[in-house]
This record gives structure tokens, sequence and C-alpha cells, in this order.
């Protein structure tokens, strides 16, 4: 079951995984930058670790649905599931998470998640600032666009599943809804509800329906100059192996995405037929 519940292992055991999932996660982050960043409309190594990406976010989506999946692809999303939520372990910090702070650890991941593109602005200025200083780079305001659209490509899923989840709520034996990734919140009480509106609907329509927004913006205005090393280095991962025609293709398979985790979020207790029916459609 997706959200039953396990023991906690030692804090020095959980450290050591998140740290070894985040150098791993980095790594992989690292070479997809690298190989983006290179403006080259032929460069199809990109395209591949796109692609591969791709792959990855719709298993983990798709395994979240409880449809009645044979033995075989089971064992076989389990074996894909394992690499798919490396980016979700890495903000799995349940078990270190301070619980005397009075705010339940599922708001306190929906904070994270809230500022996380933020923090990956940071990093991202910090660490070219440090290559510019060291190598003297050029275009430096165009890799830190390409960098922060790879990443936010990237985490986008991750954000959007979060903020669905604070609206996700089933009806249990004593008539009340609750949470449905905690069910020791009942929802749509007073405290809920400014979770929900207050923090979890402007990320959603900001992080999850804005980042988007503004790219398929930014290409529609430059679509006749896509070409450019400019351009290339700040939208080249999602235009990369694209015909000039279809340059916006990539952020319809984003927005895929989202109808992808607003159905697992919102209609899991549907008949599993239902379910089935909408993801395939």
């Amino acid at each position: 079951f997706q959200y039953a519940c396990q023991k906690c292992p030692s804090v020095a055991g959980t450290i050591v995984r998140v740290v070894f999932i985040i150098v791993l996660v980095t790594a992989f982050v690292v070479l997809l930058i690298k190989t983006s960043l290179i403006s080259n409309k032929r460069s199809l190594v990109s395209v591949y670790l796109r692609v591969f990406a791709n792959y990855l976010q719709l298993i983990m989506l798709t395994v979240s649905f409880d449809l009645n999946w044979p033995f075989e692809v089971r064992k076989f999303f389990e074996f894909q599931e394992m690499i798919g939520s490396l980016s979700e372990q890495v903000f799995s910090f349940d078990c270190i998470l301070p619980r005397s702070s009075g705010v339940r650890i599922v708001y306190q991941k929906m904070i994270m998640m809230a500022v996380l593109p933020f923090f990956l602005l940071f990093i991202s200025l910090m660490v070219w600032n440090i290559v510019y200083w060291r190598y003297k780079t050029t275009h430096l305001k165009s890799k830190v666009i390409g960098t922060m659209v790879i990443l936010m490509y990237l985490t986008h899923p991750n954000i959007v599943k979060a903020m669905f989840s604070l609206f996700s709520c089933q009806e249990l034996a004593d008539g009340n809804s609750y949470l449905h990734v905690d069910l020791k919140i009942q929802c749509w009480t007073e405290s809920h509800f400014r979770w929900a509106f207050g923090v979890a609907f402007p990320c959603l329509i900001i992080w999850g329906m804005g980042i988007p927004a503004v790219m398929w913006i930014f290409l529609r205005r430059h679509h006749h100059d896509l070409n450019s090393s400019t351009a290339r280095l700040q939208f080249g991962y999602l235009i990369n192996g694209f015909h000039d025609k279809t340059y916006y293709w990539e952020l319809i398979i984003l927005y895929r995405k989202i109808l992808f985790a607003c159905v697992s979020v919102f209609l899991f207790t549907l008949e599993r037929v239902v379910q089935a029916l909408i993801i395939f459609a």
C-alpha cells in the first residue's frame, strides 16, 4: 500500500541514504545540464536523457494508480519505481523532521516544495557565478536560465503531485473526511483549509500552471529564432530533437504529466476500470 507506515531507520542511516541519493541525482542532473547546454541542434545525447527522464516520471505516475496489473508487469514496475523514485526520496525527510514543532510533517514537506524553486535558483546562481569566476565562462545569464529550465522540468511533477495531495481526502467510517497522505489530518478544518488554499493552491497556480505557461510564451514569441545560440542555451532542453514546427511539444508532455498527477490524486476512489480508461484515453 502506497501510504503504509513503516518503522523509521536510525537518523544516521536516514542521513546516509538521503546523501547517497542526492549524489546520484546531482550527478545525473549535472550530466543533463552539461549535454543540454551544448547549442547544437543535432546533439542527441540530451534528447536521449530527456526521453529517459520522461519515461521514469511517467512510470512513477502510472504505478501510483491502484490498478490490477499482471504479476510480471507489477514486478517490472517495482524495479523501475526504485530508479524513478530517487527524486522523491531526495525530499524524504519524514524520519528526521521535527515532530515537536506542532506542524504536521506533510505540511513541513509542503513548505519545502513551495520554496524549492527559489532554492534551485539560488544554487544555480551560486554555482554558475563560481564557474564564471574560475573559468570566465561566457553567456552566464543564458546558462543560468537553461539550468533553471532543466531543474524545474525535472522537479515539476513532484511539486504538482505534492500540492495536489493536500486536496485529496477520503471519508472514513466516522463520516468525516481525512487527508489521504496523512489520516490524522481531518479535511476542511480551519487549519487544513489555510494550508490547502494558503500554500498548495497558490503553488499550483504559480509553479504548476505558471511555469509551463511562461515557457510556452517565451517559445512562442521567439519561435522564429529558436535556432540561435542564445535560445538553444536557454531552452535547448525543451526543443532539441523536435522539428521547428513542433517546438512546443515537450510542454504538451508536461501538461499531460499534470493531468496524470491530478487523476492519481483525486480519482483514486473510482473503480479501477474507470482509472484505466482515464489514463490511457
